[in-house]
């Protein structure tokens, strides 16, 4: 009970933090490669999207899962030059905590999806993600390297993630599935305090 309270706590505090990922703030001296590649761990809620993406592949069979990371890095990518050549500002803070707690339900379910809705949200998910990444590096001029880093960054996370997921729900033990849908409550849960105060901020 005390680790699970200090879990929380330390979930909450990251979440009042500054918003470091939301604004994408590098050094001008970072390369646009390295500042493509960044974006996908640049903080708590950017992180938790892919994991979050790779995990629910996992629960799915290799044959199905093993496209997801393409479709991911797909997504990344159309979004991301989408935001760049429209110019329109990044989508609200809320919408990465909605799809967060989709994630995070359909994790909780434990079921796997039809393959077309599974690649189909995963490249929407990237898609908006990248379309909020486009629009925060609109002062990097060198597209190509952005990317390129997004790009290569998204499917390499996310593939290395599907197998470690996929690896872990596969072993022995009964209590494998019960702890992946737990961890898609936590998810959940966390999505509603990050939506909370993404509302509270506007």
């Amino acid at each position: 009970m005390r680790a699970t309270a200090g879990s929380l706590a330390g979930v909450t505090a990251s979440l009042l933090l500054p918003r470091i990922a939301e604004a994408h703030a590098l050094s001008p001296g970072i390369g646009d490669f390295y500042a493509g590649a960044y974006n996908l761990v640049g903080g708590p809620v950017d992180a938790m999207l892919w994991l979050s993406v790779a995990v629910l592949a996992g629960l799915h069979r290799q044959a199905r899962a093993g496209w997801v990371a393409e479709w991911f890095s797909a997504g990344l990518l159309a979004g991301f030059l989408a935001a760049r050549a429209s110019g329109l500002a990044a989508p609200p803070e809320v919408a990465d905590a909605a799809m967060l707690l989709l994630l995070g339900g359909l994790l909780a379910l434990g079921r796997p999806l039809p393959a077309a809705a599974l690649y189909g949200l995963t490249a929407a998910i990237a898609a908006i993600r990248g379309w909020h990444y486009g629009a925060d590096t609109m002062a990097r001029a060198d597209l190509a390297a952005l990317a390129g880093g997004l790009g290569l960054a998204g499917y390499a996370l996310v593939a290395c993630g599907i197998a470690i997921a996929a690896w872990f729900a596969q072993g022995a033990g009964g209590w494998r599935p019960i702890a992946m849908r737990a961890l898609g409550s936590w998810i959940s849960a966390i999505a509603v305090l990050s939506g909370g105060l993404a509302l509270l901020h506007r």
